[in-house]
């Protein structure tokens, strides 16, 4: 997974982001199947270095939400 190649690469307190976390019924395309939200949720499961960073999703009207991810140690 790129997630897991990029940790290494990021310093501490810069954003990244997921796209199309949207998709899998998060709110669309409900039979898509596992996608980049499950990808994203199952990375920072590990990655206790990273965590989403709601700041960048104030109004809900983005195509990635939880993919905002800040590395915070």
């Amino acid at each position: 997974m790129e997630l897991e190649l990029y940790a290494s690469l990021v310093t501490t307190g810069p954003i990244g982001f997921v796209e199309d976390t949207i998709v899998n019924g998060h709110p669309v395309a409900s039979d898509f199947g596992p996608g980049p939200m499950e990808a994203t949720r199952e990375f920072l499961a590990t990655h206790r270095e990273f965590r989403v960073d709601t700041r960048c999703q104030l109004f809900l009207l983005i195509q990635n939400p939880e993919g905002f991810l800040l590395r915070v140690r």
